[in-house]
Formats: structure tokens, sequence, C-alpha cells
């Protein structure tokens, strides 16, 4: 009998940032253990790395900082993912570090998620890192963002402490953008309003953490409109077959359809299509699908498919959002490297048009970004490219600029 793969669950990304020392992977760590995510193992590696460090009872923390050097400094270096299911849905939860020094890792774990839990410590505020990953959740995670004001016990899980704290982020959120969030008090430490409300802050009547993750609606690729499909790789057959993989992003395409090949503008119909290792009609958006032509094409790793009768303008000028990653930033003295879904292309900068101010939540105008900065700079390409169809509203509007000569990625951003 021929193997072929179930359809998987659907799996919903959360980023949990904030400041460092604000509580995130104790959070993360009471979460699991109280969800029942942690196997029997698990839990006494932990139980005996807890006794190792002199913790009587179980550092929740190191569910999520697996690192050596993460639970000797009591910190987040890495992005450490957990996976765990519940329902129907499937969840990635990433716990993004917390220090300044890893902000690259954060837009990292961030720039994937469906949403984004901010951590803040009650009797801290919004430290200027904790704006930092506001701000940057706000233009990598799209605005699905929850705040949980952490340590609450710290305070005699007081409600005008909780008020006072919520006030300051609203505000803060409104110039970057947020008009939508949810703020919520928590003790990680002791649990309360993380997976149970408890009876400790009886004038809370809002959803916990859990409750919260479990209503996240997943991100979802337009189902209608313009469809286009990044090529992926190629793959031939022992019999000659040249078929095409990559992900339908957005809209719906089917086997005998015409489609337009970008940049060579050729023109071909579908002749076969598989879909989840199987023959299909067709593929909605999100899918992962491989397709055969009817003819012989230029067509590669870099090339994407859009309708034959979709429009598609050739450009050399891209204004795009960027996160400074570099640490010597980004100068007009240099070519780059732009990689812009599966295609690479070089480009040079050309005018920085703003840069955000964390401190006040705004952006202002500038001519140079450094290292950790984030801003709108305009790049001018050394060939055309072609924006695609559906890039306002997916994934295709992400990339990344390398410098060709260390290969040291200087920035991420999206397409404005």
């Amino acid at each position: 009998m021929r193997y072929s793969p179930k359809e998987p669950k659907d799996i919903v990304r959360i980023a949990v940032a904030g400041s460092v020392d604000d509580g995130k992977s104790t959070l993360l760590g009471r979460l699991y253990y109280e969800s029942g995510a942690l196997f029997c193992d698990e839990l006494a590696t932990i139980e005996k790395a807890s006794a190792l460090h002199g913790f009587s009872g179980i550092d929740f923390s190191f569910v999520t900082d697996g690192l050596a050097a993460e639970r000797t400094q009591g910190i987040t270096i890495d992005v450490a993912y957990r996976y765990f299911d519940l329902g129907d849905r499937r969840y990635i939860l990433a716990d993004v570090p917390g220090h300044e020094e890893y902000t690259a890792n954060m837009v990292t774990g961030v720039s994937n998620a469906d949403a984004v839990l901010l951590i803040v410590d009650v009797t801290k505020g919004l430290t200027v890192q904790a704006k930092r990953h506001l701000a940057l959740a706000r233009y990598f995670a799209g605005r699905s963002i929850m705040v949980a004001i952490n340590k609450i016990d710290l305070v005699g899980f007081s409600e005008e402490a909780f008020r006072a704290r919520e006030a300051d982020v609203r505000a803060y959120a409104l110039k970057c953008g947020v008009s939508d969030l949810v703020c919520i008090p928590t003790s990680g430490l002791l649990g309360d309003m993380v997976v149970h409300a408890l009876d400790r802050m009886p004038w809370y009547k809002g959803k916990t953490v859990a409750k919260l993750i479990e209503d996240v609606p997943q991100k979802k690729l337009p189902a209608s409109g313009a469809w286009c499909m990044p090529i992926q790789c190629m793959v031939k057959t022992h019999h000659g077959e040249r078929w095409y993989a990559g992900e339908v992003a957005g809209g719906k395409i089917n086997a005998g359809d015409e489609i337009k090949i970008l940049p060579s503008l050729m023109e071909a119909r579908i002749a076969s299509m598989v879909v989840y290792g199987r023959v299909a009609k067709e593929a909605q958006s999100g899918e992962p699908i491989a397709v055969l032509f009817d003819r012989e094409v230029d067509c590669t790793r870099g090339s994407t498919l859009i309708g034959a009768g979709a429009k598609a303008e050739a450009t050399d000028t891209i204004s795009v959002v960027l996160f400074i990653t570099g640490k010597s930033g980004l100068t007009k003295d240099k070519p780059y490297l732009f990689t812009y879904v599966s295609l690479q292309v070089r480009v040079s900068l050309e005018q920085v048009t703003a840069r955000f101010s964390f401190d006040e939540g705004t952006m202002g105008a500038a001519n140079a970004l450094s290292e950790r900065d984030l801003g709108e700079v305009v790049l001018r390409a050394h060939e055309h490219i072609f924006v695609l169809p559906s890039a306002k509203e997916s994934h295709l509007r992400d990339v990344m600029i390398i410098d060709p000569y260390t290969h040291e990625t200087v920035a991420v951003g999206k397409i404005l």
C-alpha cells in the first residue's frame, strides 16, 4: 500500500517576550507544568537541575532555559521552542531572550508568530527593553499582542498597581500603532492567572494566560484573490519529469491553470499537481505542493508562479522597514545581498528615511541606522525584481540583508 502522509494539525505560534528578569521563563515553565505538557523524565531532570542550583522545589525557568549558560546565569540567550498539543491544535511557544544584546534572537522568535505574549514586571514597569520588544512585536508579528503584568505577588496582588502598569502599557502601545491588546495580572512563581485563576485576585474577571493562548486565531494566508507560489526546489524524476515544489502563498491554484513564471515571464499550464503526497486537482493557500508543467520552462529556485492574467510590476527600488542586527550597521558605501522569498539579488542603500525611537515609541527623521536600530529605508536593487501580488497580506513581505563578504546577517525586515 502506498504511504500517504496525514494532513497536519493547525499550528499556532506564540512568542513570549519581555525584558530580562521579568519572569518569562518561569511563567512559561509554570504554564507547561500545570497544563500537563511535561513528561515524567523531563520533570525529573528539571527537579534534579533545580536541586543542583539550590532550589528546594522546582525552578520552572529550567523548563525552557535548556543551555547550561542560561541556567547558570539565570537568563535566556537563544530562542527556546516548546511544542505541545491541545485539542485539535498544536502550539509552538518561543521563549525569546530579554537581554538587549540578544535582541536579534528575539526578532527571530516573533517573526513567524501568530501572537506575542509580552511579560512586564509590575515592580519595574515598561523598561526600555520591554518597549523595544513591544515595538518589534508590532512591526514583525502583527498586532495580536497580549501583555502579562507579572510578579503581581510582589505588590500584594494590588489592583491599583496592575491598573497603573496597564495604563502605561496601553499608552505606549497606542504610540506604536497597537490599539487592541489584552493585559492580564499574573504570578509565574505562584501560578495565579497562568492556567488557574485561584482566589487571590477576585477583582480581575478576565481570562487566564492559558485561555488567552487557546483563543489566539491562527494567522491565515489570503484564501482568495491573486495567488502566487515561490519555487523552493526542483525535483527530477527517473522518468525525466521536472516537478517544481513550493507553498501556495495565498489564493487557490487548480490543475490545468495557465501560469506565468517570474522573473522570466514565460507562460505554461499546470499539467499535474501533488498535495500532501497525493495527486490533486486543486491546492489552497498555505498548502505545500509540487507541480508539473506541460512544457519545458526556465524555472528554478528563486522563481515564482503567478496567474497568467495577474499583473506583476518590476522595480529596482524597494522601501522596507529593517531591524539592524549587524555590528557595523547599514552603510551606503558597500553592496548587500537582498534575500526575498527564495530570491537573492544585490542591493545598495539609497536612503534612510526614518528611525524608530524606542523611548518615545514613534518614527522620526534620520540619515543612518546602527546596530539594534529599527527604521525605514529605500534600497536600490542591481537588477529588477518583482514584488509579489500577495506580499501585503502574508509572510512574502519578509526580507533579509546579508553582507556578501562576511555572510553576516546585517538586517531583517519587511517590505512596506
